[in-house]
């Protein structure tokens, strides 16, 4: 996909959330635009939760956690720093 094909992808799906699916799949470094589409982010450090919350809560959630992200950083490579960060 481009990255216009998978904002439509996105939003299609956002839609069929709305009604009530349940939509689960992966996607990997997801530009801003289609993070803030998510409802909750699930991440999983070796096959473990390591933090499961709404996506436009994950942010505060992490800075409580001590783990503040910068104005500038995108949350789904921040979320991923800070996996890499807690699993060492």
């Amino acid at each position: 996909f481009d990255a216009s094909t998978a904002r439509n992808v996105m939003e299609c799906l956002k839609q069929l959330s709305a009604v009530g699916r349940t939509i689960i799949f992966y996607i990997h470094q997801p530009r801003y635009s289609i993070f803030k589409l998510f409802d909750t982010v699930l991440l999983m450090d070796k096959g473990k939760t390591f933090d499961q919350s709404p996506a436009l809560g994950l942010l505060p959630h992490f800075n409580i956690q001590g783990y503040p992200c910068d104005v500038h950083d995108h949350p789904a490579d921040f979320a991923l720093d800070v996996l890499i960060d807690a699993s060492r």
